[in-house]
């Protein structure tokens, strides 16, 4: 053990000029190889084995790291245990661009182990959300200055881990802007479930340029928040993918009505029917949709147990389940392809309409990067 402490101190001495004695070495787990798993707790520490050089933070923040490996020629392939966070700063300083799908997956492997969704029904017709199943949803709201209460009227997607991808419509509620984003939550009116629940304030809102609140085109905007997101297992950004999937069902989550119409502020799912567009359109004759910047979903049944997005999930994802065989294993990744944005009533037989996200993927990487 004191040869491995010896051989620490001369690493960090041919990387940094820190005082050494200030660091504490956690573990020696010296069958660990690159990129290997790991950590003492893997809801906590959960990450993966890389070189000294590529998990500069864990230095320099001098916090107590876990050894990997020494095995290596030079001091540099030194492995140590890269946090989540470390590991998810590196990558995102090396990505091809902020939305990457490449990338999002990479981050999403390492933050969770994937489980199998299943699907019923939700808001309108639909069933509550188990723990850690949207952990890209977030709830936007309307602080209530009279007694500090906080209105929930929109929903939203984490995309990184300082901006939520919403409805542009969801900027402005009766002419007030809304400042507070809630994220790991499942129900809003309960304080049971707050253990993973990050909260912030609102830096700024960006709208589409070309958003027509009266004709519904565009609508897509981007919150920045006020602070970070530390990614857990019940909080990570969601994946955006270029192009829309040829599948015949989605995905969508939010906090509005349920089937009693009554707005219950807890997140609930649905799946939805993929309809072609020219089908749609009969439903919005006055409407000039277009399959270029929108797509259309309904529910799966038209009866009185009919299925629909409501008032309250505006902005809030529509999502299919990319399933990827990755090294052998099999995962489920939550793809965001949709953003809620209107529709005739609620589960009325109509489809409602949806932001096709995949053709504002440019315009957002340009608000995010600047």
């Amino acid at each position: 053990m004191e040869f491995a402490r010896l051989w620490f101190i001369f690493v960090l001495q041919n990387f940094f000029v820190l005082d050494i004695f200030s660091y504490r070495i956690r573990r020696y787990s010296y069958d660990l190889f690159e990129n290997d798993y790991c950590g003492l707790d893997v809801s906590v520490y959960h990450g993966k084995c890389k070189k000294i050089s590529q998990c500069v933070n864990v230095l320099v923040e001098k916090r107590a790291v876990e050894i990997c490996s020494f095995n290596g020629i030079t001091p540099q392939d030194t492995l140590v245990c890269c946090s989540r966070e470390d590991f998810y700063k590196s990558i995102s300083a090396n990505q091809k661009g902020p939305l990457d799908y490449d990338t999002c997956i990479d981050k999403y492997k390492h933050l969770r182990n994937i489980k199998t969704f299943d699907f019923t029904g939700f808001v309108v017709g639909g069933v509550e959300v188990n723990p850690g199943e949207f952990v890209h949803m977030a709830a936007i709201g309307w602080l209530k200055w009279s007694d500090f209460s906080v209105e929930w009227n929109c929903g939203g997607s984490l995309i990184t881990e300082t901006f939520v991808l919403t409805a542009a419509h969801c900027t402005l509620h009766f002419g007030r802007a809304p400042n507070v984003v809630r994220l790991g939550d499942n129900d809003l009116n309960s304080v049971l479930d707050d253990t993973y629940v990050q909260q912030f304030g609102i830096v700024r809102m960006v709208r589409h340029p070309s958003y027509d609140f009266t004709a519904n085109n565009d609508d897509i905007a981007l919150i920045q928040i006020h602070g970070q997101v530390i990614p857990t297992q019940q909080i990570i950004p969601g994946c955006i993918i270029g192009g829309i999937p040829t599948t015949d069902y989605f995905e969508a989550a939010g906090y509005g009505q349920n089937g009693s119409f009554i707005h219950t502020n807890k997140l609930a799912k649905v799946q939805l029917k993929n309809i072609p567009m020219d089908e749609c359109k009969q439903s919005y004759d006055s409407i000039d949709l277009s399959e270029d910047t929108q797509l259309c979903a309904k529910g799966y049944r038209d009866d009185i147990e009919a299925q629909d997005t409501c008032y309250g999930d505006s902005g809030s994802p529509l999502q299919y389940i990319n399933e990827m065989i990755i090294d052998d294993q099999t995962y489920e990744i939550p793809t965001i392809v949709g953003i809620t944005s209107f529709g005739i009533g609620c589960a009325f037989g109509h489809p409602s309409v949806y932001v096709k996200v995949s053709n504002y993927i440019s315009w957002m990487e340009s608000v995010i990067n600047s």
